[in-house]
């Protein structure tokens, strides 16, 4: 057609040297390359169809007008009609498609939440009419109801099971609501961290005035949460000290989540317990600066809300231990858990320390060796 042979090979170059990667929890895998070559689908195909019809009708037009070739006149009318009718659905398309893109990126919900809804708008979740034209499978009907083929609507909406499980979802009003109320509940624990102490009185919590070392023979855990919103990490970090004020062992943590508040202490929580048993503490004093946790967690009642997981697994642990009790201390008395949580939560790293004091807390950990006795 025409084309110079440095074109031709650069998009050649584009066709047969293209490489995809699949992201898995944001990370990058492996580049694989595809083996059969450019596909209906794919974003430069419709571009090159009108590249070449567009190259195509030019030089049928330069023929007939040398002679060359004749009645073809209408022929290259209607030709030029098809291509203008393809830029035409291609530019609206693209439009569509950008719109779409912008307004499920922006909706509220989970990553992986928007990437389902934007395969499936655009067919290619792996149903089994999609394997059936990859010819992955011989068989494109549902598995599930063997009435029809599979396609996407039907998977989701249209299946008798997809249709149990919508309607399973609103049959509960009662589970439904329960759900609302322990979000709700969440909210208002959240807000109430900062609660004034003297408020403890009704739940039986004791409250040191300061942080003091451990009675001999019980070993003293504090930990804290912190979550780094910038880099969207979550830190914990987990101290251990004897009678004496020295530190027998300390765990920091991180986590690639962002979740509230409370739940992040009360994973903090089960971690230190966890801690414990796994280093051989069996007489503890669990310290830390959540409010609701503590309460939470010395309270006999059942927690209904999403995070009541967490409280039962801390209650089911502790049983291995001889002693226990969980005290709430002030953010400043639990300075030293707290800053190993905020270097967790900046820095993305695991670590445990066995009778060594982490750099990072050794003049807080030096400073509360000096703390009288409780």
């Amino acid at each position: 057609m025409g084309f110079d042979v440095k074109w031709v090979q650069l998009v050649m170059t584009c066709v047969t040297s293209v490489q995809y990667a699949v992201l898995i929890n944001g990370t990058s895998g492996k580049p694989f390359i595809p083996s059969r070559g450019i596909r209906q689908g794919d974003l430069i195909s419709p571009y090159l169809f009108l590249l070449c019809a567009k190259v195509l009708s030019s030089l049928l037009s330069q023929a007939e007008k040398k002679g060359i070739i004749s009645e073809t006149l209408a022929k290259i009318e209607e030709l030029k009609s098809l291509v203008s009718q393809k830029e035409e659905k291609v530019k609206p398309l693209k439009l569509r498609r950008a719109l779409m893109f912008g307004a499920l990126w922006n909706l509220q919900v989970p990553n992986p939440v928007k990437i389902f809804l934007w395969r499936a708008c655009n067919d290619i979740l792996p149903t089994r009419k999609n394997l059936l034209r990859r010819r992955v499978i011989e068989d494109g009907k549902c598995p599930w109801c063997n009435l029809e083929e599979e396609t996407t609507t039907h998977a989701i909406w249209y299946c008798p099971a997809a249709k149990d499980v919508w309607n399973g979802a609103i049959e509960h009003p009662n589970k439904t609501h329960a759900v609302a109320i322990g979000v709700v509940d969440d909210f208002k624990r959240c807000l109430k961290s900062d609660e004034d102490a003297n408020q403890l009185d009704q739940f039986d919590v004791q409250v040191p005035h300061c942080w003091k070392t451990p009675p001999e023979g019980i070993i003293k855990v504090n930990f804290d949460a912190a979550i780094n919103k910038k880099t969207g990490f979550m830190g914990m970090g987990v101290i251990a000290r004897d009678y004496m004020g020295n530190l027998l062992g300390a765990k920091r943590l991180s986590k690639s989540m962002l979740i509230d508040a409370h739940t992040a202490e009360l994973m903090v929580a089960s971690y230190a317990v966890t801690f414990s048993l796994e280093v051989g503490f069996f007489d503890v004093i669990f310290e830390g600066d959540a409010l609701n946790v503590i309460r939470d967690v010395n309270s006999s009642l059942p927690y209904l809300s999403r995070s009541g997981h967490f409280i039962e697994g801390i209650k089911q642990e502790v049983l291995h231990l001889r002693s226990h009790s969980f005290v709430h201390v002030s953010r400043a008395l639990n300075k030293a858990a707290h800053t190993l949580a905020k270097s967790a939560a900046a820095y993305f790293c695991d670590d445990v320390w066995l009778e060594d004091i982490p750099p990072c807390i050794f003049d807080i950990v030096t400073k509360d060796q000096r703390i009288p006795r409780s």
